[in-house]
């Protein structure tokens, strides 16, 4: 019995010893692996140099505006002519981490920034989560990338996966970052189709549905952030919140406030073209019945331009 007992140990030790052996040989082995080009993750410097190369946009002198990267160094000219067109923020302290691995919402962050040159992306939060909420991680997306994601699905620069997943926090890698890049050079824009399936409408944006619970036949105006549009208000909304692209006056007795909103049929070289989402947070005195006014933001003579136009509302039922 002890002779079974010791045999016993012995084994024990010897699996214990190899495993161990193993890891210890194993893991720098599987550190060293090369990865094949397009899955090799990508650091935040080397994607602002394939972003701004190929949006086709010549750096400026570096003069060392982040402490880690001396105006000398590698892509530094790139990396400051980024954060001069406010494509790219830095990480606080004055640094800007080039050699980080490059996350996902942060490519898609900088993506978005480099396609609107450099103009802040205010999309109503109705709807970010409207378009975020059908992805099995969306909430996992932070604050500040949140409107740049749902910009970047209502433009074609990111598609749906087969999983419903965005993996916000994942390391971009270069086939990642090549998709992306050729989908902001191709100039996509939003794809919004009304489909119906046993009565009931369903707008698909790019690929992500969203039930309609009705649509009307509307007029449409435009109208712009000056006092000639606001009076005394100035430019905010009902809410007091300040005016921003798909903010759309409605007749609260017509479309509910707050409602998501799908809007075609119109004609206007200041909004996407095929449509455009837009949120009922706004009245005006005029805005009576089957009329709704549009913001954009523009100088007030292309805003006027706008005129008045027949145009179709589908009324959208936002996630619970």
């Amino acid at each position: 019995m002890r002779k079974i007992v010791f045999i016993g140990i012995m084994v024990s030790l010897l699996a214990i010893l190899t495993f161990t052996h193993f890891h210890t040989v194993l893991k720098p082995a599987l550190a060293g692996m090369i990865l094949p080009a397009g899955a090799r993750p990508i650091t935040r410097g080397e994607f602002v140099v394939r972003l701004l190369s190929a949006r086709g946009i010549v750096p400026d002198e570096a003069r060392g505006l982040f402490v880690d990267v001396p105006a000398g160094s590698p892509n530094a000219a790139y990396i400051e002519t980024a954060a001069g067109l406010n494509v790219v923020n830095g990480r606080g302290g004055g640094r800007f981490a080039p050699d980080d691995p490059l996350t996902r919402q942060e490519m898609v962050k900088m993506a978005v920034a480099a396609s609107k040159n450099g103009k802040n992306v205010k999309q109503h939060e109705v709807i970010v989560a409207s378009l975020l909420h059908p992805f099995n991680d969306g909430t996992q997306v932070d604050t500040w990338a949140r409107p740049y994601t749902a910009q970047a699905i209502l433009d074609g620069i990111l598609t749906v996966s087969s999983d419903w997943t965005l993996r916000p926090r994942d390391t971009a890698t270069v086939d990642e970052v090549e998709a992306v890049v050729a989908r902001i050079a191709a100039g996509s824009a939003p794809e919004m189709v009304i489909v119906t399936h046993g009565g009931q409408m369903t707008l698909m944006v790019n690929g992500i549905a969203l039930p309609v619970e009705r649509e009307i036949n509307v007029i449409a105006t435009a109208y712009d952030d000056t006092v000639y549009s606001n009076g005394i208000w100035g430019p905010i909304d009902c809410f007091g919140a300040p005016l921003r692209e798909g903010t759309i006056a409605v007749d609260p007795r017509v479309i509910p406030l707050n409602s998501l909103l799908c809007i075609t049929g119109y004609r206007s070289p200041h909004l996407p073209p095929g449509g455009m989402l837009g949120v009922a947070r706004d009245t005006g005195s005029a805005i009576k019945g089957n009329r709704i006014d549009i913001f954009i933001d523009a100088p007030r003579p292309e805003v006027l331009a706008f005129g008045v136009q027949a145009v179709k509302v589908y009324i959208l039922r936002k996630p619970e």
